[in-house]
C-alpha cells in the first residue's frame, strides 16, 4: 500500500517535509488511526491528533476510524482561529 501525505504549516516544521510517500507492504487498507500512530512514532508527540488538527483524506475530512487504501492522499493541517 502506498499513500501520499502532505503536511501544512507547523507540521512541515515538525517533519522537515512538505510531502512524503509512505509504503506499507502487505496491506490493502488500514485505519487512519494506524497511519497517525506511525507518524507519532516517526516524528514524536507533536503529530498527535487533537481538536485543532484536521486530517483530510482524498479531499474530505477524515476521522481516525476511516479506512485508508492504496493510492489515497492525506493532508494534515492545523486549524487556526483568530478574532
Amino acid at each position: 500500500m502506498r499513500i501520499t501525505i502532505k503536511y501544512l504549516a507547523d507540521f512541515q516544521r515538525v517533519t522537515g517535509k512538505k510531502e512524503e510517500v509512505i509504503v506499507l507492504n502487505g496491506y490493502d487498507k488500514l485505519p487512519l488511526k494506524y497511519i497517525s500512530e506511525l507518524l507519532i512514532q516517526k516524528y514524536g508527540a507533536k503529530m498527535t491528533p487533537d481538536p485543532t488538527v484536521q486530517i483530510i483524506v482524498n479531499g474530505k475530512l477524515g476521522e481516525l476510524s476511516k479506512e485508508i487504501k492504496d493510492g489515497d492522499s492525506i493532508v494534515i493541517a492545523r486549524v487556526l482561529g483568530g478574532g
